[in-house]
């Protein structure tokens, strides 16, 4: 019978590998495109074989679903376990807008750790099939939400104009979003992204003042 140190062993390794297989796997699909890549490349990227790939993974698609999983369980984390209180409601302009990107500066060290994987997904999720669309959708469409939230409050108590707090919402997550995908492809002089996202807020905020 496996001792238990022998059996803490065998769950490390494997544990090893998959991680070696998701990484190589990012570095693969960053480099020829989620359409391009073969399980092939991916193994060989890794420096294992095929059946092991298999004991872990049963298509490249899966992988790429395990990726994205664990990123947005990564997101869900920071919001659930971090300080921010969403049931605060500003009571000021400044109050409003600091607590706006407050919510978004949390996902920060998230994207600072996993910028090919946040690349990737930005760049191929959403061409993969209706599923992995629709999974994307759900993300942007909860980050719409939160900035509506935000939006609502502020027009309750008289501290932002009246606007339409949907299409605006969308427009501020759409913003970001493409700093974000600017960001990663080094389109601003290696600027911190906290920086990005700060000036896009406040770029936003301009035109809701009253």
């Amino acid at each position: 019978m496996p001792s238990k140190l022998r059996k803490q062993a065998d769950i490390e390794k494997k544990q090893k590998t998959k991680k070696n297989l998701l990484d190589s796997a990012i570095k693969v699909f960053l480099l020829k495109g989620y359409h391009k890549t073969k399980i092939s490349d991916i193994v060989t990227k890794a420096e294992v074989g095929q059946g092991t790939f298999y004991r872990y993974f049963n298509s490249k698609r899966e992988i790429f679903e395990e990726l994205l999983k664990e990123l947005t369980e990564e997101i869900v984390l920071e919001f659930s376990s971090g300080n921010l209180n969403m049931k605060i409601t500003p009571k000021t302009f400044t109050e409003y807008m600091d607590m706006s990107k407050a919510a978004f500066l949390q996902l920060v060290p998230i994207i600072d750790r996993n910028k090919d994987r946040v690349q990737l997904f930005l760049r191929d999720a959403s061409t993969i099939d209706q599923d992995f669309e629709d999974e994307i959708n759900e993300i942007f469409d909860q980050f719409v939400l939160l900035a509506k939230y935000y939006l609502d409050n502020a027009i309750e108590n008289n501290f932002i104009r009246k606007c339409d707090t949907k299409i605006v919402a969308e427009l501020i997550i759409g913003i970001v979003i493409h700093t974000l995908k600017n960001w990663l492809n080094n389109k601003y002089n290696n600027l911190h992204i906290e920086e990005l996202v700060i000036e896009s807020i406040k770029l936003v905020f301009l035109g809701l003042k009253i």
